[in-house]
């Protein structure tokens, strides 16, 4: 997970923290990313977590949950 001051991510990460794979979860309600030791902005920060993976022929769903914006490419 690569973290970022700000919304455009035009500079380098702020911080990288490594994420198992499986499940990406966190909860930033009441403080920022590394809990406000790594230079991280409490709000207005963003987030990158990439996943490359081969599947197989079917149906697969991806889903994001925010609460301000978000994306899912695929």
């Amino acid at each position: 997970m690569r973290y970022f001051n700000g919304m455009n991510r035009q500079a380098g990460p702020t911080w990288v923290e490594h994420v198992p794979d499986a499940w990406v979860a966190h909860n930033w309600e009441f403080e920022a990313p590394g809990n406000g030791q790594v230079g991280v902005w409490d709000d207005g920060f963003s987030s990158e977590w990439t996943r490359t993976v081969t599947l197989v022929g079917g149906a697969y769903e991806f889903f994001a949950y925010g609460d301000e914006r978000w994306r899912v490419r695929a």
